[in-house]
């Protein structure tokens, strides 16, 4: 039985997929072609069946390649990318990996805040100032643990003003409280966003079916927030990286109440009240993302007691 499995093993070879893959395409499209062209020759009849069922043998062949191959793949991409030193950096270290995608993130956020802000300036708009407000908070808890870690990786010892003679640990809490307060901030943003909606039913607005996509989008941004959150605590001591992570899981959230209020815009009916369901969910985002500031606030604050006084007595003992 087990040589009769080794034999039914197809060993896929690099011509073969060479010959494959545009063979396919060609039967595909010959399908198509062949399908619309309106003819009573019994040949073409023929042909047309030859092509679509060459396609559907070529297209299983084909998945059947992709999936075989993948690990094989993705392992001599791996090991070719890590040939290089900052991407091998980024496969090895957790925390320096989340600080380049926030830093990317960063750059991002200020693309958006001057965006919203000279539509808002222009159209003198109450929404889009709002946004450009949001957004605006967003880049400044980004770029404050961003700019912390970038400047440690060029001169190694320096601290930020005001920080010069605490130990890494002690930047890192004070910087997460820091975070936490801006967190509580961030629903003042944007409850002038909600205002908006209720007032005069503003709303984030996507194009015919692409809202579904959007929605996709922001379910895989709240769930990844969630695993990325849990997965922080388990590979990083740093308190600025949870920091990063909460602020990552408070930008999804808003993606929830965007997504909303599409929804809404795009396929609500006039009887449902839109504005005020809005609002609650506007609401509750609010409200979760200021008890997640206090939380931050509470815990950096007990953090940097008790570490004062350990480093109070182990100053004491030293003397």
């Amino acid at each position: 039985m087990s040589d009769k499995r080794k034999k039914l093993n197809w060993d896929i070879k690099g011509w073969h997929l060479a010959l494959l893959y545009p063979l396919t395409i060609i039967f595909i499209v010959g399908s198509m072609v062949l399908i619309n062209v309106e003819t009573t020759a019994l040949w073409l009849d023929i042909l047309s069946y030859v092509c679509f069922t060459l396609s559907a043998i070529g297209l299983a062949l084909s998945i059947y390649t992709i999936v075989k191959k993948a690990p094989e793949i993705s392992k001599n991409v791996t090991t070719w990318l890590r040939k290089n030193a900052f991407i091998n950096r980024l496969f090895e270290h957790y925390d320096f990996r989340t600080i380049v995608f926030n830093t990317l993130n960063f750059l991002v956020n200020i693309g958006y805040v001057i965006f919203n802000a000279v539509i808002g300036i222009v159209s003198k708009s109450v929404w889009y100032g709002s946004l450009a407000a949001y957004y605006l908070i967003l880049t400044v808890m980004r770029g404050v643990i961003v700019l912390y870690h970038g400047k440690n990786a060029l001169l190694k010892i320096e601290r930020p003003t005001g920080y010069e003679k605490m130990s890494d640990k002690q930047v890192e809490l004070r910087l997460y409280r820091l975070n936490g307060i801006l967190l509580i901030l961030l629903p003042i943003a944007l409850s002038f966003v909600i205002l908006d909606m209720v007032q005069n039913g503003s709303a984030f607005v996507r194009w015919g079916w692409t809202v579904l996509g959007f929605a996709a989008v922001a379910f895989y941004k709240v769930i990844a927030s969630i695993v990325q959150i849990s997965r922080s605590r388990k590979k990083s001591e740093d308190y600025t990286i949870y920091g990063l992570r909460n602020i990552g899981f408070a930008a999804a959230l808003v993606t929830i109440l965007s997504l909303q209020t599409s929804l809404l815009h795009s396929f609500g009916s006039q009887d449902f009240n839109t504005p005020y369901a809005n609002a609650a969910t506007g609401a509750g985002v609010c409200a979760v993302t200021a008890i997640m500031g206090i939380i931050m606030i509470v815990q950096s604050s007990k953090k940097i007691k008790t570490l004062n006084i350990e480093e109070k007595e182990q100053k004491e003992n030293h003397d």
